[in-house]
């Protein structure tokens, strides 16, 4: 009698292990998918405090209530508002856009002049 597997399977053992090997690699990459959106999450936080920042030391902008205003994310990077490597954010968005109100409304926007905007 003959010792080992039949090409049967060993076909079989290879293609249950494509199967898995599937189903982990998309489960995997949901997992990465869903981190990176968190870290551009927590990122643009860090974008938003250091416009409140700005927008602190920049008392013009706060002038008018309704007013909105585009802020460039560079222009928070040279004033050393930004602690952390946000070049990742940088290739979806180029600006905040803010609306001065009592409480004021921030939204990343990648072209200023699509919205109506004072760029500062």
């Amino acid at each position: 009698m003959k010792k080992g597997f039949t090409l049967v399977e060993l076909v079989a053992v290879v293609v249950l292990l494509g199967i898995l090997l599937l189903f982990s690699y998309t489960k995997i990459s949901d997992i990465a998918e869903k981190k990176n959106n968190e870290l551009l999450e927590n990122k643009k936080s860090l974008v938003i405090d250091a416009l409140k920042e700005y927008i602190n030391d920049n008392d013009d902008i706060t002038e008018n209530i309704g007013d909105v205003h585009c802020i460039s994310i560079e222009d928070l990077e040279d004033e050393n508002l930004i602690p952390v490597n946000i070049d990742d954010l940088k290739e979806k968005y180029n600006y905040v856009r803010v609306v001065i109100g009592k409480k004021n409304s921030y939204s990343f926007v990648n072209d200023p002049s699509d919205e109506d905007c004072n760029i500062k």
